[in-house]
Order: C-alpha cells, then sequence, then structure tokens
C-alpha cells in the first residue's frame, strides 16, 4: 500500500466528456485532448465509467454503461469519425458533418442519435477503403474466424457474430433472443447474399480494430502527461452478452442480481443480468480474458458492487422489485423447521412472496426457488405484515435475521477471500473497491489482506451510528471522493437535502467561517473538497461536477439538476450527461486554482 503516492483525479464518464467537434458523445480523441488539461490541473488520475459495447435495443436502453453485450470490446460508438480519413463522398461527408455538429451542440447526450450517425459514419469510411485496397479487405478476413465453431475463440469473435445478426436481423425481436438461432438465420440470409453477410461481419471487425487504435493512442498520450487511467469493472453482464455464450456454465439464467434496500434505492434494485455460478475451472478462464483487455488500457480498476464476490442480492427472473431478493449464498429454512421454531404462524399464503410473479412487497418470506426453503425479506421489521404479529413473534423473527447473518458471516468471507485472490493473481492493475451499501463485517478484512482500496463517501459512513463519514478520519488504505455517479453530486444533494446539508455544515463548516446558504456556494465548495484532499485517502477521485462546484460561472449558469449521472432508483434512467461547455472552453482560473489546492495538499 506504501507504493501508493497520495494523489488526486477527477472521475468523468466519456460519453460526458464535451470537446469541439465530437459528434454529440465524447470520444477517445476526447480522452486524448483532455490529456494535457488535466496535467494543468495538477490531476495524476481519470477515471471512467465502463466503454464496453451496449447496442442491442436500438433505443435509450443501451445508455446504460454497465449492461456490457462482451466485456472485452470498446464501444465504436467512442470512436471519434472525425479522425477517420476523408470520404470521397464529399456531398455525404458535408450531410455527415452538419448532423455531427447538431448534435454536438445537444445540452445531452442522445444515445441512439450519436449512434445511428457513427455507423453512418462508420460504414462508410469501411466501404470506402475495402473497396479501393485489395489489402485492406483481405487483412480484416484475417483478422477474424466468421463462423463461430470453436469454443477457444476470443470474445471479441462472438461479439462480431452478434452484431452481424442485430444489423442482419432488424425486425427480429430482441426479447427474447437467442444467439445461436440468430446464427441460424444469418447462415440462411448468406445462401442468398454471401457478400452482404460476409461485409457486415468485416465492418465489425473494422470498428473493432479502430476502437482499439484510437484508445491506445489516447492511453499512450496521457501516459506522457504522466497521467494514469482508471477503468471499471461492471458487476455483471447483458443476458444477451456473449460471455454468456462462451461461458454459459458461469451463470444463472434464472435470477437477476441487484442490490438490497439501501441509500441509493429504499426499495432495492434489480438489475437484470443473470447472476454468477462460481465454477473453479471456467472462472479464471473468463476473468484472465476480461483482466488481460483490461490492463491493455489501465493502471487502476474500479471493482463495481465488490459486495458481490462475497454474496450477491439474488432475484427471481420474474421482473420482481430488488425488495423481493435474497443473499447467495445465505441461510434458508424448511417450512418444518420453522414450525419446529414457534414461528409457523407468520407463513401465511399472503406473507410469503411466491416463486413466480410476487404482486406485493409487503410480506415476510421470501420463495427461495424451491417451494419449501425460505428467507426472511429485507428489513423485514419495516413489512406491513411485521406491524400486524404478536410482540412475541416480532422478537423471535428479529432473532432469526440477526442469527442467520451472523451465521452467513464465515461463508461470505471465504468467498471473499478466494474470488478477490482470483482476480489479484490475474492483474498488475490496483483494485480499488465499490464498497457501498449494506456492508458484511467480514469485508473490510479480506480488502485489507489483499491491498484492495476502499471508497469513502461522507454522506455514506461505513461506521455505525453517525450520520456522517469525516473526511479527516478517512482510512489511508482508500479513495476518497464527494460523490459518486450513482448519487447526487454535491450542488445538487446540497439542495436536494436540505436538512441533512444544514447538519452536514453545522458538523464540518461552520468553523470555517463561511456563512451557510441553502445553494451550494463556491467558498462552501472549495472547503469540502479541501477537506478530502487533505484526508489521509491514498487517492483523492472527485466527479468533475464537483471539481466544477468551485467554479463561481459554473455554479451560476449550471442548473445542479442537470449533473446528475445516474437515479439506481428509476431502472429506466437514461445516461445523458453531458459537460456544459467544452475541454477547450474549461477556464484558466478555475484550472490554476484546482492545481493550486492540488499543490498545496502535497498530491501532486
Amino acid at each position: 500500500m506504501s507504493q501508493i503516492p497520495h494523489q488526486a483525479g477527477i472521475a468523468v464518464p466519456l460519453f460526458s466528456l464535451r470537446r469541439q467537434g465530437d459528434a454529440g458523445c465524447g470520444d477517445f480523441a476526447s480522452l486524448e485532448a483532455f490529456a494535457p488539461i488535466a496535467e494543468r490541473m495538477g490531476m495524476s488520475i481519470i477515471q471512467l465509467l465502463p466503454l464496453e459495447d451496449t447496442t442491442f435495443y436500438g433505443d435509450s436502453r443501451d445508455s446504460y454503461p454497465y449492461r456490457p453485450l462482451a466485456s472485452t470490446v470498446l464501444n465504436p460508438i467512442y470512436i471519434a469519425v472525425d479522425q477517420l480519413p476523408p470520404l470521397k463522398d464529399q456531398q455525404l461527408e458535408q450531410e455527415l458533418q452538419e448532423e455531427a455538429k447538431r448534435l454536438s451542440a445537444q445540452k445531452t447526450f442522445d444515445y441512439t442519435e450519436v449512434w445511428q450517425l457513427k455507423r453512418r459514419w462508420l460504414w462508410a469510411s469501411f466501404t470506402e477503403q475495402a473497396d479501393a485496397s485489395e489489402y485492406f479487405t483481405e487483412m480484416l478476413c484475417r483478422y477474424a474466424r466468421w463462423w463461430v465453431k470453436d469454443e477457444q475463440a476470443p470474445l471479441w469473435h462472438y461479439w462480431v457474430a452478434l452484431r452481424r445478426a442485430l444489423d442482419l436481423l432488424p425486425e427480429e425481436e430482441r426479447t427474447p433472443w437467442n444467439f445461436w438461432e440468430s446464427l441460424e438465420r444469418v447462415n440462411q440470409i448468406r445462401q442468398e447474399d454471401e457478400q452482404r453477410v460476409i461485409r457486415t461481419g468485416n465492418f465489425y471487425v473494422y470498428c473493432y480494430m479502430v476502437a482499439q487504435q484510437q484508445m491506445r493512442r489516447a492511453v499512450a498520450t496521457l501516459h506522457r502527461h504522466e497521467i494514469s487511467l482508471m477503468g471499471d469493472l461492471p458487476v455483471g453482464v447483458d443476458i444477451h452478452a456473449v460471455d454468456t455464450v462462451v461461458y454459459r456454465k458461469l451463470f444463472q439464467f434464472k435470477r437477476s442480481c441487484g442490490a438490497p434496500p439501501d441509500y441509493f434505492s429504499p426499495d432495492g434494485q434489480n438489475w437484470g443480468f443473470p447472476t454468477y455460478r462460481w465454477n473453479k475451472r471456467l472462472m479464471p478462464l473468463w476473468w484472465r480474458e476480461r483482466l488481460a483487455y483490461m490492463e491493455q488500457f489501465y493502471d487502476y480498476l474500479r471493482v463495481d458492487h465488490v459486495l458481490g464476490f462475497f454474496r450477491m442480492w439474488s432475484i427471481l427472473r420474474d421482473g420482481r422489485s430488488g425488495m423481493l431478493g435474497f443473499f447467495d449464498p445465505s441461510k434458508s429454512y424448511e417450512r418444518v423447521t420453522l414450525q419446529k421454531m414457534g414461528v409457523a404462524e407468520t407463513l401465511r399464503p399472503e406473507w410469503i412472496a411466491p416463486i413466480q410473479s410476487p404482486t406485493s412487497t409487503e410480506v415476510l418470506w421470501i420463495t427461495r426457488g424451491w417451494v419449501n426453503r425460505f428467507s426472511l425479506r429485507y428489513n423485514v421489521e419495516q413489512s406491513e405484515a411485521f406491524g400486524e404479529l404478536t410482540p412475541e413473534l416480532q422478537e423471535r423473527l428479529r432473532n432469526l435475521q440477526v442469527e442467520a447473518y451472523r451465521s452467513d458471516e464465515e461463508r461470505w468471507r471465504k468467498n471473499g477471500l478466494e474470488r478477490l485472490s482470483l482476480l489479484k493473481s490475474l492483474t498488475s492493475m490496483q483494485l480499488c473497491a465499490e464498497d457501498l451499501g449494506v456492508v458484511p463485517q467480514c469485508v473490510y478484512p479480506v480488502l485489507e489482506e489483499l491491498g484492495i482500496l476502499k471508497l469513502y463517501v461522507e454522506r455514506m459512513p461505513k461506521s455505525a451510528g453517525i450520520e456522517f463519514e469525516a473526511a479527516p478520519y478517512f482510512s489511508e488504505d482508500s479513495v476518497g471522493t464527494t460523490s459518486t455517479h450513482d448519487c447526487a453530486p454535491l450542488r445538487l444533494w446540497w439542495m436536494e437535502d436540505a436538512e441533512r446539508s444544514r447538519r452536514y455544515y453545522d458538523y464540518f463548516l461552520a468553523d470555517y467561517g463561511v456563512p451557510y446558504d441553502t445553494l451550494l456556494t463556491p467558498e462552501l465548495a472549495k472547503i469540502i473538497v479541501l477537506r478530502h484532499l487533505e484526508s489521509p485517502s491514498r487517492l483523492c477521485i472527485l466527479p468533475m461536477q464537483d471539481w466544477l462546484a468551485l467554479s463561481p460561472e459554473h455554479c451560476a449558469t449550471v442548473d445542479p439538476h442537470s449533473e446528475q449521472i445516474n437515479d439506481p432508483s428509476n431502472p429506466h434512467h437514461v445516461w445523458n450527461y453531458r459537460m456544459p461547455v467544452t475541454i477547450e472552453e474549461l477556464p484558466d482560473d478555475w484550472i490554476r486554482q484546482l492545481h493550486q489546492m492540488i499543490s498545496e495538499t502535497h498530491r501532486l
């Protein structure tokens, strides 16, 4: 841990990183252009959200970056189309440039429109080069096998086959979707028009190659400016992802993973991803392929929802609320056992969430996939049904829940240690845990043993019985931050949670002599940021929006509501945040202010 210097960084989704000529979406060229400016700020690390391809439905659902279709393929939407060779069809290029200008001027990122434009542009560039160069076509054909038969083929080969099928079968329903059946239908098309099928596949090889080239160039530029990159390892993959085809035995398709009720979502979360089967033979193969891909680009790796490596919140796949899940693994009970324990009266049908399509979350028990085994509902004391029980039954259920969690801790500890040790053994990247939420006691000792950095956010305390985790008391083996993409940025939180932010001011800021305001002023924001820069955390990585909160011009002109990246309580949230100005327009006085603060807190 002592090898990790005290440094400062900035967290920003790549799609949010606006630059001049970016066609409505931050791209690999945006990352490259940001490198010298980030260096001037004093930043040592840029933290990104996942960059893998998510284009499947053809609508705003594709904007969700934690739903990869292939865990080793960069999303072609991040290709900088203005860096492609000029088109010979000048009229088409002019038309595409005009559309790019329109999208670039938009305040938010429209995933569907941006991809429609970029696909047209990439297709035109691809076809002109393929038609003009016999060598170019031969190179593409050598770069990948088209008819996927070999189970040892890399994941991205399967991705090419998937994207080709999606293009050639535009009228096919996306849900349900079967990979192998789609390939059969593509083979039927091939009998009639082989060149169309081959060219469509070649096109996605071209997209794969260009994305890799541009990303590598951006990373090289960052390293020249002595800036490291932090990637993001999603907790799961989409149910249609090619990972679930190649490594089918690693997934439980009748269950979805999510999160129990917490700070982010009072009703819990259902992410829709299949949960894992931790097959000891196959898991290392999959993780090795994933991590080898990520090591090409990243120096640090955020492990999304690290708690899932200890135990996963598992929800039967029928669209039910995230409230009606259970930890996997965790203790469950047979009906006869519960009768012997004196709680048989609580097993009324209306107080049990059934295996299929429950209609209410106001229950006491969750059916565990087979009829006669049950788990207590999470936060069972808060259910309406609990209030109908006698005091004696209430006490028995409380004790039962406490005992169940206590008995699960050792099993969870062994899981986390074994699974995270596997990740550590397969990569040289520094792992940084996203360990927010309902955290078992076993988690922190395992993270400390393995040298994995924890994550601290003041308004999401790790310590019991306190409202805020004070920045001066963050542990050294951690990343300290003011907010994450899953919660309101500072200015929005300050305004929306006025009573709590006022208490925060009274606890931590009142002694600095800066008056309280119902809106977070740049002066108050500066104190908050300084407290984090001065914290013991090895890394202090703040969101772009919270760094911008120090700018009077930004605070005067930008609505705090426009700065929220994600709302975990809304499963249909659209990820569309864009910086309010381009990289080139970031104010010099703000850049110098950040550099001075980072220098004075010894994080350069």
